[in-house]
């Protein structure tokens, strides 16, 4: 990369906002769908190798964004794609599932420099958004 000293102003803009094609997801995984009831009726064993398999998916989505962020060229989507991350985005815990956490972080590539209310409307039909939203909207047991 040359250095930023010898370009102009609008060279540096063009390159900050230079589009890029959307990176290659970390695994086929990101596509598969989940079925809740299917998961309701596992069994305990079942259950726990679900859980191992989706922890070393969501290990392996950190670590690929990772890689992004830092081989990246100078590029303003990536940069902003984690502002909004620290904004608007769900931990692994509330939304639980890898894939769910793969497509928030594609929304918000997609839409990283786009229309502000396009944005949050995208970000609210989000499955992983949509699923913390229905569990906080549950009722919850009371203790006496």
């Amino acid at each position: 990369m040359q250095s930023l000293g010898s370009l102009s102003p609008n060279e540096v803009i063009e390159m900050l906002l230079q589009e890029t094609a959307l990176p290659a997801p970390p695994g086929e995984w990101v596509s598969e769908p989940f079925d809740r009831q299917a998961y309701r009726n596992m069994t305990r064993e079942e259950r726990q190798a679900w859980r191992r398999q989706n922890r070393q998916r969501i290990n392996e989505l950190r670590a690929w964004w990772v890689e992004l962020m830092t081989s990246s060229p100078l590029n303003l989507s990536e940069k902003m794609t984690l502002f909004w991350h620290g904004h608007f985005t769900t931990d692994f815990r509330s939304a639980q599932f890898a894939q769910f956490l793969y497509i928030q972080n594609d929304t918000l590539r997609r839409n990283a420099l786009g229309n502000l209310g396009t944005f949050l409307k995208e970000t609210y039909k989000d499955p992983g958004n949509a699923f913390v939203f229905e569990r906080r909207s549950k009722p919850r047991p009371t203790t006496q």
